[in-house]
């Protein structure tokens, strides 16, 4: 008799050891630039057959409203990070995550410039005024807007363009891998050529005409 009571007994605790461990829902995802969109793909070790709707928290307000479906894609609102929960409905009942899981979105670089140009032959100046979002960014200038990069300066420097009319590409790449592109319009002033035709008088008091020849090339 004590034999069988001491083994229901140790039934019962196995019993009640197995309904107290928690069951493990989470999900995994990829890391992407912003203006990505975020895949995620929930995992669990509840049966799949058991489970009704998947449900997700993705601006960590507690409300699960954001998204449903055991995988998706979400595009965050911006950069940084973003605490995630999912919520399983299990044979009508809820399953919630315990903690959050934090995704983070890389940010993307800001690129910018300004030309201060003067006439054609002339150096102009080209200010960077980009925020790169990294320390360790690498910049390429495409002067020409052939696909080319032709400088990597991170600072501000003169050039001489070619052209009355040139389109100006810098391309800022981050230490996280995400890429931004500004481009401009640079329009270069012509050199003017001065120069005038005399029409002489051929005696005193005679109308000299004076021609303007002057052009721009």
């Amino acid at each position: 008799m004590k034999l069988k009571i001491l083994l229901l007994v140790d039934l019962l605790i196995l019993i009640f050891i197995k309904n107290s461990i928690a069951d493990t829902i989470g999900f995994v995802s990829d890391t992407v630039c912003f203006g990505d969109s975020t895949s995620l793909n929930t995992i669990t070790d509840i049966p799949e057959n058991t489970i009704s709707l998947y449900e997700w928290d993705l601006d960590y307000d507690g409300q699960y409203n954001d998204a449903t479906g055991k995988t998706i894609k979400y595009l965050f609102k911006n950069a940084g990070t973003h605490p995630v929960k999912v919520r399983l409905t299990v044979n009508g009942k809820y399953k919630i995550m315990a903690d959050p899981i934090n995704i983070f979105v890389k940010p993307l670089p800001l690129p910018d410039f300004e030309v201060n140009y003067f006439c054609k032959g002339q150096a102009s100046l080209i200010k960077n005024l980009s925020n790169p979002n990294d320390s360790m960014a690498n910049y390429y200038w495409d002067m020409n807007n052939d696909g080319n990069s032709e400088f990597n300066y991170n600072d501000n420097f003169t050039f001489i363009f070619p052209d009355t009319i040139n389109t100006v590409k810098l391309t800022i790449t981050n230490n996280y891998g995400c890429s931004a592109s500004k481009v401009r319009e640079v329009n270069i002033n012509n050199v003017p050529v001065a120069d005038f035709y005399v029409k002489d008088g051929k005696c005193t008091g005679d109308t000299i005409y004076f021609l303007n020849t002057s052009s721009i090339l």
